[in-house]
């Protein structure tokens, strides 16, 4: 309607009250000259293009052929040209639902986090290994209880995995029994041939990859305490920490954790450990249990402390979920959290392996798309191509981008192109000769873009980054002029469409 009240100054004869209300209200932003609708706004007017199919065009043109800019870069150029509603939104889902950005982004999001753990004393047991340049000794395995905290540790020259597993059920299982989950990373000490020999005992081993070394985070967490205590008691001789390290365990197991609000050792034994300084003062931990003469009494006193322990477990459990719920607020608040993903969602599968792999600093960082067949138990997804054929591999929920598939009206370069001067002229409905676009030209305009970008970026490239020239660096003072070459030339192109009226034919 403003288009149309525009050209003819009168009200256009399907317009409503409202609308035409609304007309009114915003003609003095726009006019109509030489049969364009533009809009003013500073340094010159903005185009305004109305067709979905030409916003596309444009958009295409302005971030996939101009270096996959980001948002505000794209919107500015936009902006700076044309105009059309909610402009600023448009752009933004056309950048997310780039194939090319989503691949290469770096942003990580993230799911909810939530609090784990089991009910028990050693329903779950986590073992790492510590390397220590110290000493005969060059390795320290641990090995601590998820809920009490309760830990093992034992000091080797050389970490193998029959060497590993013949002590941990030595000094864990033939004590304490079997775990019920035993959590190992994915290093080869913990390979097939210790894996075998905790599952025939009836444990169930669960490996962390490195895409989410946090599932082995409980245990890491504590490696800091034990090397901080070696290093205050070992002074500057490191090499005696393996005379230390029973002092240092023992101080571990009676410290009370802030996950729990009570020692390794109080869970385990339902009364905190008795020190020398107890004895010494003879206070009621240094009670003499002689003094319980007849069965009664001591069945009274055992189930009294068996009763006492049960208790503290079930409020230790209770606190350790608080205390994990506490410490990932912050986490949840700070990380881009992504919407839950659904059966049938498309997306894409992060690759960590390559942000060390400089050989392969080309590649892809993010896989697919994929569709979601299911969420299996545990968090990860097993997923599908889009043809119907399932991968084998699972991947960790952590490990997903949501693909952008936002379309909506648009199609890529229907029958309206970017870029090319007027090389035809027809007559339009009022008899008059307008200027069209030729997709030939356009489509040999966007190559000679092309072929002046993957020249600059070719010679930027073969340039040695320690050459100077006058004390600046050679490498930025060519870049510069390509970039500014190329940029006149994008400047000379996109005015000579300003000045062009698209027609569709």
């Amino acid at each position: 309607h403003l288009e149309d009240y525009l050209s003819t100054l009168s009200r256009p004869p399907d317009c409503s009250d409202s609308d035409w209300k609304l007309v009114k209200h915003k003609t003095p932003r726009f006019s109509v000259s030489a049969g364009k609708l533009t809009r003013r706004s500073a340094p010159f007017p903005q185009i305004v293009i109305t067709l979905t199919s030409l916003q596309n065009s444009i958009l295409t043109a302005l971030h996939e052929e101009l270096g996959h800019r980001g948002i505000d870069e794209t919107y500015k150029r936009a902006k700076l040209r044309f105009w059309w509603p909610n402009m600023k939104r448009i752009v933004k889902k056309w950048i997310q639902s780039c194939l090319a950005c989503q691949q290469r982004s770096s942003s990580m999001p993230s799911e909810l986090k939530k609090a784990t753990g089991k009910p028990m004393i050693f329903g779950r047991v986590s073992l790492d290994t510590v390397y220590i340049k110290a000493g005969r000794w060059k390795y320290l395995v641990v090995a601590r209880d998820d809920l009490s905290g309760w830990v093992e540790a034992v000091g080797m020259e050389a970490i193998k995995a029959k060497k590993i597993a013949a002590w941990f059920m030595e000094n864990w299982v033939y004590r304490f029994g079997v775990p019920l989950t035993v959590v190992v990373d994915g290093g080869s000490e913990f390979g097939q041939e210790f894996q075998n020999c905790l599952i025939e005992a009836g444990a169930k081993v669960k490996v962390t990859t490195p895409y989410y070394p946090e599932a082995n985070g409980m245990i890491e967490r504590g490696h800091q305490a034990i090397k901080d205590t070696l290093a205050k008691l070992c002074e500057n001789n490191g090499k005696k920490w393996k005379h230390y390290l029973p002092l240092v365990l023992f101080a571990d197991r009676i410290s009370t954790k802030r996950t729990t609000g009570y020692s390794p050792y109080e869970l385990l034994f339902g009364q905190p450990a008795i020190l020398p300084v107890d004895l010494e003062l003879e206070n009621y931990l240094g009670t003499e249990w002689e003094e319980i003469k007849t069965t009664e009494d001591l069945l009274e006193a055992g189930t009294l402390q068996l009763e006492n322990r049960e208790e503290i477990i079930q409020q230790s459990f209770k606190k350790l979920l608080e205390t994990r719920s506490q410490s990932i607020k912050p986490l949840n608040k700070k990380k881009n959290i992504r919407k839950p993903l659904e059966p049938g969602n498309l997306v894409l599968t992060y690759n960590k392996s390559l942000d060390s792999q400089w050989g392969k600093l080309f590649e892809n960082k993010w896989n697919g798309p994929y569709r979601i067949i299911a969420q299996e138990k545990g968090g990860a997804y097993s997923l599908e191509e889009l043809d119907g054929v399932p991968l084998k591999r699972r991947f960790a929920a952590v490990h997903y981008l949501g693909f952008a598939n936002y379309i909506g009206p648009f199609t890529i370069f229907i029958d309206i192109h970017r870029y090319g001067g007027a090389n035809r002229r027809r007559v339009d409905e009022d008899g008059e000769w307008t200027d069209v676009v030729r997709e030939s030209k356009v489509l040999a305009t966007r190559m000679k873009i092309r072929c002046k970008f993957l020249g600059y970026f070719e010679a930027i490239a073969s340039m040695p980054s320690h050459r100077r020239t006058n004390g600046q660096n050679y490498r930025m003072i060519v870049r510069r002029k390509l970039y500014h070459d190329v940029m006149l030339e994008m400047d000379r192109l996109l005015a000579a469409f300003d000045s062009v009226h698209m027609t569709v034919y």
